[in-house]
């Protein structure tokens, strides 16, 4: 494990991330949600997992998906209960995966759904292992996004797809406007959509149209920011320092004032890799 990575695992196994995630998503995701009608957060981070489940070709006949950086495995244990796949939850965080491990088994779906520790740079799957590549929010945190692509090719079986939301740089975006977020993140630059695409190209995949979905962004850091006000007095008697809240609410509010400034693109991505 990488200096960079051994950061972005450490970050998300800290003891107030977790009361934070668990906390305002029920500790089943920790990703923007799609708010047309959502009355939640949770209900927000749902309504996207099934949107992009629409958009697999051939997901209703089951097959092998691939989470990349997926958290507390919620949208995997989803895909699991609504369609007949079998699903890899890849993941730094060890605090996350005993989580995710704990969550399938009671929901009984450990014969379907497989926690593994390790890097979405260097996936510890054989070659042409899996029907689609999933992630959500995860990949802003790839210190060499071309390796992502390249493996996502290569355990990719023929005709199979990517699908994707990610948190990302506007063209022209201010840099330093989102240098507070990513050193809090330990994301040295936030990529832009069409760096994305070029470094999913270059490995041999093949682009659909990108959707935007940008003006979800400041509502979803709107709700986190006034949710977590709302739990700040649980999340302090759960044994959340109040310094550690006050720094999660700054994090917000600088979310929010990045995508109301216009510097921050949300949106699903979608290839596919040639073959039948």
């Amino acid at each position: 494990m990488t200096d960079e990575t051994r950061a972005t695992a450490a970050y998300y196994d800290a003891p107030e991330v977790g009361r934070y995630f668990s906390a305002l998503w029920g500790g089943e995701d920790a990703h923007i949600g799609l708010y047309e009608g959502a009355a939640t957060i949770a209900q927000a981070a749902n309504a996207i997992i099934d949107k992009m489940a629409t958009m697999v070709p051939g997901l209703a006949k089951g097959g092998r998906v691939l989470d990349l950086g997926a958290g507390y495995g919620g949208a995997m244990r989803r895909l699991v209960q609504r369609f007949p796949i079998e699903a890899v939850c890849l993941n730094l965080s060890a605090v996350q995966n005993r989580e995710n491990v704990a969550r399938t088994v009671e929901a009984g779906l450990a014969d379907r759904l497989h926690v593994v520790g390790g890097s979405f740079e260097a996936v510890p799957l054989r070659n042409e292992a899996v029907d689609v590549v999933w992630s959500e929010d995860a990949l802003l945190h790839a210190h060499d996004y071309d390796a992502v692509a390249r493996e996502m090719m290569r355990v990719l079986k023929p005709g199979g797809h990517v699908m994707l939301t990610d948190i990302l740089a506007e063209e022209g975006a201010d840099a330093g406007a989102l240098a507070p977020i990513g050193l809090r993140l330990n994301v040295p630059r936030f990529r832009t959509v069409s760096e994305i695409e070029a470094a999913l190209t270059a490995a041999g995949l093949e682009m659909g149209p990108f959707v935007p979905l940008g003006e979800h962004l400041e509502i979803h850091f709107r709700r986190v920011a006034a949710a977590l006000e709302a739990m700040r007095d649980r999340l302090v008697a759960d044994g959340t320092p109040q310094e550690a809240i006050d720094r999660i609410a700054a994090g917000a509010n600088d979310w929010i004032a990045a995508a109301s400034d216009g510097h921050l693109a949300w949106g699903i991505v979608r290839a596919h890799k040639p073959g039948h």
